[in-house]
């Protein structure tokens, strides 16, 4: 006999831009809120994922958020680095 289970929908957590957070964004919605610090290697795979996904502005944000956190030379190199590099996979507006 296989058991059942409910799934219930968990309260939405507030989005602090502008474009909702798609589902598959789920394992990063604690970096949404804004009183929690999460440490550096979420924030990383946050970041990686945002561009592996191709989201050059949703990157941009997060790098923004970061570095509201700190202002370590890691992360601006990083970010440095993310503006000067094309996203892999993804098309560039023409005009920017």
């Amino acid at each position: 006999m296989l058991a059942t289970v409910s799934v219930t929908q968990a309260s939405p957590v507030p989005v602090t831009h502008a474009s909702p957070v798609p589902v598959t964004h789920a394992p990063f919605r604690p970096l949404l809120q804004p009183v929690l610090d999460m440490p550096e290697a979420l924030w990383k795979a946050y970041i990686d994922f945002e561009i592996g996904e191709g989201e050059r502005q949703r990157t941009r944000v997060l790098y923004q958020r970061l570095l509201d956190r700190t202002k370590h030379v890691k992360v601006w190199l990083s970010y440095a680095r993310f503006e000067a590099a094309p996203l892999p996979g993804a098309l560039e507006e023409a005009a920017g």
